[in-house]
């Protein structure tokens, strides 16, 4: 309300607009469905009210697995110099316990061979399975769609072999030991983890 207290009316005309399939009823969406209306007047602004919503990172308090479990924690040391993979032969699988239940949405890896190589996997919250897929080739990390699920403990598993075709090249690299990801030195039955990262929503 203005400062004086009085109160002042807007007598601006308003023009409706109807985009879609919809029943016009004298100007106003009175019914399910027919909400496709738009209204406009000369100098005031259209209202809006746009969302963002900005993932939340979940910490991991441990990590374990049953070849070279010792290097486990490597694979969350927030060092891309540093990864996990199990022994060839051994399961190609790691476990995560999140430093508190959370309901997961995003899982974003980094894993060795990121532009050559691509990984069948499977991963779970607390047994149920939330994501089965290939990860694409790309340029560093990959971001997974998880089925929503509420627990704290995720495994990653290998699905098969790894698929080393359509690699990404940089060819404008004049140095290609530069351009190394690692996919040489690692089996295409081995689940290889530079980084993994664990996302929900707010």
């Amino acid at each position: 309300m203005p400062p004086d207290g009085a109160i002042r009316l807007a007598l601006d005309s308003v023009r409706f607009e109807l985009a879609g399939s919809a029943e016009w009823r004298g100007g106003i969406a009175q019914s399910a469905g027919n909400h496709a209306l738009r209204a406009r007047a000369d100098g005031l602004a259209p209202a809006g009210l746009a969302l963002a919503s900005t993932p939340v990172a979940v910490p991991v308090a441990g990590s374990t697995a049953a070849s070279n479990g010792e290097r486990a924690a490597q694979s969350v040391d927030d060092d891309e110099t540093t990864s996990w993979a199990n022994a060839p032969g051994a399961p190609a699988e790691i476990t995560y316990r999140l430093a508190r239940p959370a309901l997961l949405r995003e899982l974003v890896l980094k894993l060795t061979g990121w532009r050559e190589r691509s990984y069948p996997l499977r991963v779970f919250v607390d047994g149920a399975e939330v994501y089965r897929g290939t990860t694409p080739k790309n340029l560093g990390y990959v971001t997974l769609p998880l089925a929503p699920r509420h627990g704290s403990e995720v495994r990653i598993a290998l699905d098969g072999q790894a698929d080393d075709a359509g690699a990404i090249r940089m060819l404008e690299v004049a140095n290609q030991a530069n351009a190394d990801t690692g996919a040489q030195q690692v089996a295409r039955s081995q689940l290889s983890i530079i980084e993994a990262e664990f996302y929900e929503l707010p």
